[in-house]
């Protein structure tokens, strides 16, 4: 089905541009101003008329470098915008065809269309043009939360072999609070590439090591070139959706976390160029690159061109965690609007980590394989079908809505499973404390335990892609699941159980000691309504490296 199709039979309106932004911290985007020159960052494709571009804000945040531009001449920040909300349409408008040369291939792939092609983007330059600004985050994302921001995807990171440092505790407080200038919390979905520092382990990079951020590796996309891309991304290394790629960076983080949650596609991945001027049609001819447009900041196409396919200039490629995060990026932005649609509240990040890890789909290729969670492909790779069956099938969800707030305390929710000819899943998420940058960074210990069909799971307790009884509870990481293979039936209890309460979890409500959390129980109908134990039970740096982008 073609995509466009798809996500309107889920109830989007491409026509309707979203109420809120991705910010994009990277390299500028397009010609840096609010009425950019591709017609892929217009509502519905639609240049014509400035009023529908859905680029919001262009501005260098940190300290100009030499050569300073907020252009995107290197073309790695407008691929990634394209990849977040692109919009190539369908069909033939003022006598272009979208479904053919330069726009989509033979089957009908259309190579600038972005995860969220109604979204706004705003675009925070911290690479100008080729070197870090050291921005302060908290202005940055103050910035940009305060601009509409709802989301903020960063493809870059610092090489510190899986270390927890100042950068990832300053992330960890912005998921919470993305601007500490106004009462209460202003939460805030934040993803991060993993790095392309693979394939050994404990080579995720900071801010990534975050606890709270959704930190994203790549899998193998799917688009044969002919030949390899300028970062030696062969076509062996495009032709399986089932494959990580040998550079995605792999956890464990050194104090023992999981890293990362999820990956996406991340070889050949194709958006749109920097162009010259505004194409009237939006459009026609084969496009013409801006003249600063070098593709230093990407992989491009094969045979030394900077563009794919070839002989046009509207698109580039590229291949790196880079890409594939912008992808999940755009998904978050795809799960806030769902919410939106169906009148829910929108949900908070644990609750859209909760959901991306919960509908995540298991991969087996090379670099897979393995058992949940994994330190190569997270839960697996992100998947729409997944998550839009979670509301296709009876499901509970509950979003900070349990506070706890002291050890021992415990929420319980009971049930029946609804349907035994599908698997029985469970995602716990929650927004830690910053940790310290020396020894453990996790401060608030949750543990998750299910009982289904006649046994006892521990959360992130797996054998291959789904869970097995005994082991321990995790104590270190702040997402837990419990997966279920088809067939079982009948009752199920879960226990979200705070083991230790150390830290305070939800600031400025009065509670030093406090922590809430999301769940997601996939494939349950929900019995009486829970209620939290009263019980309570006794609870048992180095200078950060200069930032590059991720590839």
């Amino acid at each position: 089905m073609d995509y466009f199709a798809y996500l309107g039979s889920h109830g989007y309106d491409l026509s309707v541009v979203s109420d809120f932004a991705v910010n994009l911290s990277d390299s500028g985007i397009d010609n840096a101003t609010q009425t950019p020159n591709h017609f892929g960052l217009y509502r519905l494709g639609d240049s014509t008329d400035p009023s529908n571009s859905r680029i919001i804000y262009n501005r260098l945040v940190g300290t100009p470098n030499p050569g300073s531009t907020l252009q995107g001449c290197d073309g790695h920040g407008t691929l990634n915008s394209h990849i977040i909300g692109g919009f190539v349409p369908s069909g033939t408008v003022n006598g272009v065809n979208f479904d053919a040369f330069p726009h989509a291939d033979a089957s009908g792939f259309h190579y600038g269309r972005g995860m969220a092609p109604f979204v706004k983007i705003g675009s925070s330059v911290i690479f100008d043009p080729h070197n870090f600004t050291f921005p302060s985050y908290e202005t940055l994302e103050r910035m940009a939360y305060n601009d509409s921001a709802r989301i903020s995807s960063n493809s870059w990171g610092a090489a510190v072999f899986g270390q927890y440092n100042s950068d990832s505790q300053r992330y960890d407080a912005l998921v919470r609070d993305a601007d500490n200038q106004t009462a209460g919390n202003q939460e805030y979905t934040i993803v991060f590439s993993a790095g392309n520092a693979g394939p050994g382990g404990t080579s995720v990079g900071s801010p990534g090591t975050a606890k709270n951020v959704i930190t994203v590796g790549a899998a193998e996309n799917v688009q044969p070139f002919g030949a390899p891309d300028q970062c030696a991304i062969g076509d062996s290394g495009a032709d399986s959706a089932n494959d990580i790629i040998f550079f995605s960076s792999r956890g464990p983080c050194t104090d023992g976390r999981k890293k990362p949650e999820i990956v996406g596609p991340g070889t050949h991945d194709s958006g749109g160029v920097f162009q010259a001027t505004l194409a009237n049609p939006p459009g026609s001819g084969n496009g013409a690159a801006a003249a600063c447009f070098d593709a230093s900041g990407v992989c491009a196409g094969p045979s030394g061109s900077n563009f794919w396919p070839l002989s046009q200039q509207w698109y580039t490629a590229s291949s790196g965690t880079s890409h594939s995060c912008p992808a999940v990026a755009g998904t978050a932005a795809l799960i806030r609007q769902h919410f939106l649609n169906i009148s829910l509240p929108p949900p908070s990040p644990a609750m859209i980590k909760a959901l991306i890890m919960n509908s995540a789909r298991y991969m087996t290729g090379t670099g897979a394989n393995d058992t949940l969670w994994s330190n190569s492909q997270g839960m697996g790779e992100v998947s729409l079908n997944n998550y839009f069956d979670i509301f296709d099938t009876p499901h509970i969800l509950r979003d900070e809505i349990d506070l706890f707030t002291a050890s021992g305390q415990q929420v319980t929710v009971a049930g029946t499973v609804a349907d035994n000819t599908k698997p029985f899943r469970v995602t716990l998420a929650w927004i830690e404390p910053p940790g310290p940058t020396s020894g453990n960074a996790f401060v608030n210990n949750l543990d998750l335990e299910v009982d289904v069909g006649g046994n006892t799971y521990l959360g992130n307790v797996f054998s291959g892609a789904f869970s097995v009884t005994g082991g321990s509870a995790d104590i270190r990481d702040n997402a837990e699941s419990v997966f279920v293979q088809p067939g079982v039936t009948g009752a199920f209890e879960v226990r979200v159980i705070a083991t230790n309460i150390a830290g305070d979890g939800v600031p400025g409500n009065g509670n030093p000691l406090d922590q809430d959390f999301a769940l997601v129980v996939y494939n349950a109908v929900e019995g009486p309504t829970p209620t939290p134990s009263p019980t309570s039970t006794p609870g048992t740096p180095t200078p950060t490296p200069t930032a590059t982008p991720a590839g």
